[in-house]
């Protein structure tokens, strides 16, 4: 009996742990499966959070489009026109007023290009879809320029890829205000253009424009004379610093000749180009400076302060490919300079071991220790200078980068 409950007693073990072990299988499948269904449940509303994130920056982005848009169209009907939105935007800077400027005036579908010669001077081109006469383009011309000339250097009108018409820096500035200027005198400005050959004549001009006598009026608008004011005293002032910088140059390229020495010279002359130091720190300083010297030109023109700020980022921007030619330039005249002493010292360090004679305009050396040192030094200060007129290549195709 004790046997038999024995074996009923483990055979209900077995089957008990039988079942939890089902039991057990199944929960663990249960788990799993949970497990699974979850994880897919989290893949699946990543993707959907992901998307949910691209709606939002979209419609924030086409919110922002919109706001964008609608703040424009308020400013153009709160200033009346869009041209007048374009030229009193303080959020423009001058690159993009132009941009706006023209597109106000132009015709349906011309496409506009601004660029900026040095500074404060752009270059603007209105390429139109179609080729109109000079009446027409006079009007462009005048519409556009009445709004924008201080800052525009030359004017182009393009159609079909040809240049067809323009005005240079010299035609803009001949006109004082180009609101009220004589369209027979315009038309007759673009007539002798060298591009306005193709395009379509009006008739022959007035006598006032075969004259030369333009009905203008004797003064600018008062804002527009002060920044124009301004900006010629800067270009004045940068065009005297290269110029003096050149003339240093070559006043440094002449202290190495010995023909032309009084007895006994030398010394005077490299005490000469100790004082060229200074002069050289101060033209390194006003180009590396020229923003300064921007805003202190039309701040004493009483330029408003917005426009002066618009003016020096537009100088900030267009200096900079300039920057990294500077340095180096100076340097290599400051080089330049050290060779032309060190040449003169050591043929100062000869007395007596050569003579100039200024009449044959050479040399005579006495001892091959005097020539050795005139071809040593001579040699140096040629490579010098070489160096010298290759950083001042290399500055000035800066300067005139876009």
């Amino acid at each position: 009996m004790n046997a038999t409950l024995a074996k009923l007693f483990a055979a209900a073990l077995l089957v008990l742990g039988l079942v939890g072990y089902l039991v057990w299988q199944e929960f663990d499948y249960q788990t799993d499966l949970l497990r699974a269904q979850h994880q897919q449940l989290i893949q699946e509303r990543q993707g959907a959070w992901a998307q949910e994130d691209l709606d939002r920056a979209a419609a924030a982005r086409a919110a922002a489009q919109a706001r964008q848009a609608q703040a424009e169209a308020d400013l153009v009907t709160f200033l009346g026109s869009p041209l007048a939105a374009a030229t009193k935007n303080p959020a423009l800077d001058i690159r993009q007023m132009l941009t706006q400027i023209a597109t106000a005036i132009a015709p349906a579908g011309t496409r506009v290009a601004v660029t900026v010669d040095r500074f404060t001077e752009f270059d603007v081109a209105l390429v139109l879809p179609n080729s109109p006469n000079l009446s027409q383009l006079a009007t462009l011309a005048k519409n556009f320029l009445q709004n924008a000339s201080p800052y525009v250097h030359g004017l182009r009108f393009i159609s079909g890829n040809e240049l067809i018409a323009e005005l240079g820096g010299a035609d803009i500035d001949s006109v004082t205000d180009w609101k009220t200027v004589s369209p027979d005198y315009l038309t007759g400005m673009l007539r002798g253009s060298s591009a306005a050959g193709p395009v379509e004549g009006t008739g022959a001009p007035t006598d006032a424009v075969a004259a030369g006598t333009p009905d203008e009026p004797e003064s600018l608008d008062p804002d527009q004379a002060r920044q124009r004011t301004a900006q010629k005293n800067f270009n004045d002032e940068y065009r005297r610093h290269v110029l003096h910088l050149n003339e240093l140059l070559a006043r440094l390229s002449q202290a190495i000749r010995l023909d032309n020495l009084p007895p006994n010279g030398i010394p005077a002359r490299l005490a000469w180009l100790d004082q060229q130091t200074p002069l050289l720190d101060g033209e390194e300083d006003f180009l590396m400076n020229q923003d300064g010297a921007l805003e202190r030109a039309l701040t004493e023109q009483g330029v408003d302060p917005l426009v002066v700020r618009i003016l020096i980022r537009e100088a900030t921007a267009r200096r900079q490919p300039q920057i990294p030619r500077i340095t180096p330039l100076f340097d290599r005249i400051y080089v330049y300079q050290s060779r032309i002493r060190q040449f003169l010292q050591a043929m100062a360090d000869h007395p007596g071991d050569w003579t100039a004679q200024p009449e044959a305009g050479k040399i005579q050396f006495f001892t091959a220790a005097a020539r050795d040192a005139y071809e040593t030094g001579g040699a140096a200060v040629e490579a010098s200078a070489r160096d010298v007129k290759a950083a001042m290549q290399a500055w000035s195709e800066a300067a005139k980068s876009p």
